[in-house]
């Protein structure tokens, strides 16, 4: 059924229910009410999952602008570059998610803009001071960065991003074919 028609519907029973007796007004608009939150629910899942993806689109943008500008700038301002990228994007999405709530599908895509610049960060800072270490401890760090965000803002994609490249370190650590 559409969810037009059903809403229409609904409030046209609910009318009718209050009119003979059977729910009270308060009841009536509770009903409504509650379906009103599952169309709702509906629309925001579409709705996050184009944010999820806006956020993964200008997260690989900005690695990609970096990355070609990279031999460009001085240290101070390659790490100065990073820290305030990571938290530009987490200060965002907790301002419109959590602290305004103005926006929060916005907000949820920065918190994953933040923990994509997290992991561009740890690989950059690596190249940049020529670090030597094991290959996949970059992938490990990223994942524990993204589980310790997903775990203190509470965000099902960005603990979805974290078992991903906790996956791809368990790849790359034991040789696995993916």
């Amino acid at each position: 059924m559409d969810e037009s028609s059903f809403a229409a519907q609904l409030n046209r029973e609910s009318e009718a229910w209050v009119a003979e007796g059977i729910v009270s007004a308060e009841q009536a608009a509770a009903i409504r009410s509650r379906y009103a939150d599952v169309r709702v629910g509906r629309r925001a899942s579409a709705t996050t999952a184009l944010s999820v993806i806006g956020g993964v689109a200008v997260g690989v943008g900005v690695i990609a602008f970096v990355a070609a500008n990279w031999d460009g700038m001085s240290h101070g301002a390659r790490l100065a570059l990073l820290t305030l990228t990571v938290a530009g994007a987490y200060g965002g999405g907790y301002h419109f998610r959590d602290r305004a709530a103005t926006a929060p599908r916005v907000g949820e895509a920065l918190y994953l803009l933040g923990v994509l610049a997290f992991g561009a960060s740890i690989f950059l800072v690596g190249q940049m001071y020529n670090v030597q270490a094991h290959d996949p401890l970059g992938l490990l760090l990223w994942a524990a960065g993204a589980t310790a965000t997903a775990l203190v803002v509470r965000s099902r994609a960005l603990a979805t991003t974290a078992v991903l490249v906790f996956t791809a370190w368990v790849g790359f650590e034991f040789g696995l074919a993916l």
